[in-house]
C-alpha cells in the first residue's frame, strides 16, 4: 500500500446571470468577484470570458454577435461542469439565458445553486424549485457550494 496522497479533485462551475441590460465591465466585475470567493479546487467558468467583442460595449444586447454560437458555448459549458451557479441578485430585468440556463442544467441533471434576493423580480417556483439551494446572499451560496464539492 502507498502513503502517496490522493490529489484533491477539481470542479468547474457555470456561472448564469443578467448579461444584457448591462454593461461588460459590469457582469466582468461581478462575476470576477464571485469567482475569487471559492476555494482553489473550484473554477468558476464565465461564458463572456470569450466574448471579446463585447469588451467597451455600456448596455449588452440579446442580439449582439453570432447568437448561436453564444448558445452553443453556453450549453457545452453547462455540459462540461458540475454545478450551475445562478446570480440573479439585484437583476435589473428578467435574464431570460439565465432562465433557459437552469431548465438546460436540470434537464442534464447538473445541480442548480440560485443567489436571488427576497424581493427579486426572479422569485419564481420555474427558478427556486430546480435549485437545490436558493441563497440570498453570495458569501451563503459559495459556502453551499464548498460544502458540496469538497476537495
Amino acid at each position: 500500500m502507498s502513503n502517496a496522497t490522493k490529489a484533491p479533485r477539481h470542479y468547474n462551475i457555470y456561472l448564469a446571470g443578467q448579461v444584457s441590460g448591462l454593461s461588460y465591465l459590469a457582469v466582468m466585475k461581478r462575476r470576477s468577484e464571485i469567482a475569487a470567493m471559492f476555494p482553489a479546487h473550484i473554477s468558476v467558468l464565465n461564458p463572456l470570458d470569450h466574448q471579446e467583442y463585447l469588451k467597451g460595449v455600456e448596455v449588452i444586447t440579446p442580439f449582439m454577435g453570432d447568437s448561436d454560437e453564444i448558445i452553443v458555448e453556453c450549453f457545452w459549458m453547462i455540459n462540461y461542469c458540475d454545478l450551475v451557479l445562478v446570480d440573479l441578485i439585484g437583476a435589473t430585468q428578467i435574464s431570460v439565458g439565465a432562465c433557459v440556463e437552469i431548465g438546460y442544467a436540470m434537464r442534464a441533471c447538473i445541480p442548480i445553486v440560485a443567489m436571488i434576493g427576497a424581493d427579486d423580480i426572479h422569485q419564481h417556483p420555474f427558478i427556486t424549485i430546480p435549485a437545490r439551494f436558493v441563497c440570498d446572499t453570495e458569501a451563503k451560496a459559495v459556502a453551499e457550494i464548498s460544502a458540496m464539492l469538497k476537495a
